[in-house]
């Protein structure tokens, strides 16, 4: 009995809480996200054939339904809404689904646990070399969160050959996740930070990095007001750094806190076709261009239309032979953007944001020594506070304040801008040679003629 309750109880439930419910799974319209299928509630065995079933009274047959040769329903998906339920099912409704049928989350829809691998195996056969691609789209005022099974047992002594069992199960449940990562287009990273949460916990997909890592099209954002060398650094850095996470298996390339910046030199183009964008700085010696080309006068409709399936606003790639990636609104922004600052008002309308606006301010705290010489006389030398604000500008220029905190309460304040280096309000030289202390960042006061250092 023991060994019923333990098998039946670990097939395998993403959500510890308790499930009483199947999903509602109907016939439902969502013209932004493209959905004809909504389901709905908990996910509990038999929902895959209950959704067999509704696809085969649409189309008379669950393996006919391909929405890339579908007139009527071309592109359409399958909106979710669900707090998780069994992943066993779960894996059985990816199997129906993949390459035949596309997945959404809706603005204020949640998908959770069980359903967020449902969400991950929408996608759809080309019919071509290029097999089965990825269609899936996640609303930036959706909820999308992942965590790792949850084994649920009552109390109680069980035998080895009982536990051996359960640890079987919980084996074969990820096996079977990984066999069709392939075909689901889930990276080998996305299931190792699935795995990593506890199941009492979620990982959700709350950044523009978070989902653009992880091919997870994000929707229903802010459009860039302008095509800015900032906005172009973005986009290029972000799909530099996602590429190098996905073709490596040791993360070489990918930076998990995307901070750092690669390229220099954008050019903009804008043409009655649209814009064209280009910077060079990529690859091995930086000899790759990222480009960028983005379609003019973009509509809600031309938007929806964009979303429906291959289409796109423009495309992005590195270098003349790399694979291209869809310049979507989103990819435009800073990489640490949270999805919901970029929620806009309405779906039916498009509305803008400057990037600049958005980027986030960079703040750290870090103790270090500070120095005051007069030539090479030393005047003053204590312990420090460094407190540095960065904050970068549309043209690509970073601004950078620097507060030392002096153990007095006295600070030196060094700022450093597009128009030079300043001290204390007034105009500094920063020092490359003759510095009076090795290993440090040393400025001039020209109009006071004292140097201040201190140990970078």
């Amino acid at each position: 009995m023991h060994m019923r309750i333990l098998v039946l109880l670990f097939l395998i439930l993403l959500t510890p809480a308790s499930m009483t419910k199947a999903a509602t799974i109907e016939q439902h319209t969502d013209p932004y996200m493209s959905c004809f299928l909504r389901l709905s509630g908990v996910i509990e065995k038999g929902d895959a054939d209950r959704l067999k079933a509704l696809l085969i009274q649409i189309y008379g047959s669950a393996d006919a339904y391909n929405p890339l040769y579908s007139d009527e329903y071309h592109g359409q998906r399958l909106c979710l809404d669900s707090q998780g339920g069994s992943f066993a099912e779960a894996i059985r409704i990816a199997d129906l689904i993949t390459g035949k049928l596309g997945t959404a989350v809706s603005r204020g829809a949640t998908c959770l646990s069980a359903c967020s691998i449902v969400f991950m195996a929408g996608s759809v056969s080309t019919e071509s070399d290029a097999g089965i691609v990825a269609n899936r789209k996640l609303h930036a005022g959706g909820t999308l969160g992942f965590h790792a099974p949850s084994l649920v047992v009552p109390g109680g002594s069980y035998s080895e050959g009982q536990v051996n069992t359960a640890y079987k199960i919980a084996v074969k449940g990820i096996g079977d996740l990984l066999a069709r990562s392939g075909d689901m287009k889930v990276s080998h990273t996305l299931v190792a930070k699935m795995l990593q949460t506890p199941p009492e916990d979620f990982f959700y997909i709350d950044t523009v990095h978070k989902a653009g890592r992880w091919l997870i099209p994000v929707v229903g954002t802010y459009h860039p007001a302008e095509i800015t060398p900032l906005a172009v650094s973005n986009a290029c850095n972000s799909f530099y750094n996602w590429e190098g996470d996905r073709i490596s298996t040791n993360g070489f390339g990918f930076d998990p806190e995307p901070t750092e910046r690669w390229g220099w030199g954008v050019e903009v183009t804008r043409n009655s076709n649209g814009v064209e964008a280009r910077q060079e700085g990529y690859g091995q010696e930086g000899a790759l261009f990222c480009n960028i080309s983005l379609k003019a006068d973009v509509t809600a409709a031309t938007e929806v239309a964009a979303y429906s399936y291959f289409g796109s606003f423009g495309n992005i790639r590195i270098g003349q032979d790399g694979l291209g990636f869809d310049a979507s609104p989103a990819l435009f922004f800073d990489p640490r953007t949270k999805l919901a600052d970029l929620v806009r008002p309405s779906d039916q309308q498009i509305a803008t944001r400057d990037v600049a606006e958005l980027s986030p301010i960079d703040r750290s705290t870090a103790q270090t020594t500070c120095y005051v010489f007069r030539g090479q006389d030393k005047r003053d030398e204590d312990p420090c506070t460094r407190l540095t604000t960065r904050k970068i500008s549309s043209t690509l220029h970073e601004y950078q304040l620097d507060e030392f905190v002096w153990p007095s309460g006295a600070k030196t304040v060094i700022e450093d801008t597009v128009n030079g280096d300043r001290i204390n309000g007034l105009e500094a030289k920063l020092l490359f040679t003759d510095k009076p202390v090795s290993s440090s960042r040393c400025y001039l006061n020209t109009s006071s003629g004292n140097t201040f250092c201190f140990k970078d």
